[in-house]
């Protein structure tokens, strides 16, 4: 039975991870109300601890453990421990990892999204909509590419990685204080820079979030433009920010609002690529037009950091629009809608929230009638006459 004692554990732990899971799946509004916020007080804790070290401690915490894996195969062999016996507490090791980052994070993918919290209301839109959203973050970007410094060979110059890093919660604070957006209000304790970083460079990944040590971590080899967008987007993770959706939209946000323009082009340029993505991705001929509309007004310092965009995350890093998210034109009172319609699918992409951020924010304010004061004289408010007959 001993030889089975670590199997066991392992056992035991994968279930607790597995029944939180279920329980927070079934009871997602109770989860919503208190799990982020704890989740947040206890990362904000754990970042503080890592962040006096400037090196990726999780990093270091793998080569330790592979070390020691090492060292126990060898004893194993050396002092004939039984290898299935060995195998249990291994997994039983690594089932401990899995049950304590589904308590600390993982059950933040029940909790309510993004939109509701920065009070986004997320509509079906048109293509028309989309193109004109696109353009406005082109435009963005294409005026803020003019603004920032270059160096010799035309790409941006930001300062240094640790510079960039200390800038990047300025955004977020921003949000929380005066936005008053408290999902925003986690730890923005410095970005570090990712180590051993050619297999992230590889699978196109710009960083990861470890919640068990609060660190997030940034791959270096980003292009510079695209540098500060992932750094806030790590962030965002680190907030219990969860579905990559949700963190990439917190990360533009984030930049917008940043006062250092280098997150605010980086911010804008992403945008654009994900919108122009996204018009390209519908399969209607209105799309296409709208998205070679949207590439023939880039502007050359914009499109060396759209081609350094492509070179890094490949022509297809946005979800895409799926052919059952188009519909038809409709006609109403005999004429024809604008455009076909994209039906909003919970979180198909990124693309989704940015327009209806663009909608509410400057398409929405221009239809609405701003209503007139009260005036108690004014006849088409107040019946004047009322009470004056006999």
């Amino acid at each position: 039975m001993k030889y089975w004692r670590g199997y066991l554990v392992a056992g035991i732990m994968l279930a607790i991870a597995w029944a939180l899971h279920q329980f927070a799946q079934a009871h997602s509004i109770l989860v919503d109300m208190i799990y982020p916020y704890v989740t947040r007080l206890v990362i904000n804790a754990l970042a503080d601890w890592s962040g006096a070290m400037s090196f990726c401690l999780w990093q270091v915490a793998i080569i330790f453990m592979v070390l020691l894996g090492l060292v126990s195969i060898i004893l194993m062999v050396v002092l004939r421990w039984n290898p299935i016996q060995w195998l249990g507490w291994v997994l039983a090791s690594v089932s401990l990892v899995v049950m304590l980052n589904t308590g600390l994070y993982e059950l933040n993918m029940y909790a309510s999204p993004l939109a509701d919290d920065v009070r986004l209301t997320i509509t079906d839109y048109t293509v028309t909509e989309l193109s004109e959203a696109t353009i406005y973050f082109r435009d963005k970007a294409n005026e803020l590419a003019k603004q920032i410094s270059r160096d010799e060979k035309g790409n941006p110059d930001f300062g240094t990685f640790e510079e960039l890093a200390a800038q990047a919660g300025k955004g977020f604070e921003y949000l929380t204080y005066e936005k008053a957006i408290s999902v925003f209000s986690g730890s923005t304790a410095p970005v570090k820079k990712l180590s051993f970083q050619l297999g992230y460079t590889l699978r196109r990944d710009s960083g990861v979030t470890v919640p068990l040590t609060g660190e997030v971590c940034v791959n270096p080899d980003v292009p510079t433009a695209l540098l500060p967008f992932a750094m806030c987007k790590e962030i965002c993770h680190r907030m219990s920010i969860y579905t990559e959706p949700d963190a990439q939209f917190g990360a533009f946000l984030a930049g917008i609002y940043n006062e250092s323009t280098a997150f605010q082009y980086s911010a804008y340029l992403t945008a654009y690529r994900q919108c122009y993505d996204a018009l390209l991705s519908a399969p209607t001929s209105t799309a296409q037009a709208c998205a070679k509309e949207a590439d023939s007004g880039v502007n050359a310092q914009l499109r060396a950091d759209l081609d350094d965009y492509t070179d890094f995350y490949g022509k297809t890093n946005t979800a895409r629009t799926s052919n059952a998210r188009i519909s038809e034109p409709q006609e109403t009172d005999g004429e024809e809608t604008q455009a076909p319609l994209i039906t909003y699918s919970e979180y198909e992409t990124v693309a989704d929230l940015l327009v209806s951020w663009h909608i509410q924010e400057f398409v929405t304010p221009l239809h609405t009638e701003e209503e007139a004061p009260f005036n108690p004289l004014d006849p088409s408010q107040v019946d004047l006459h009322v009470g004056t007959q006999q």
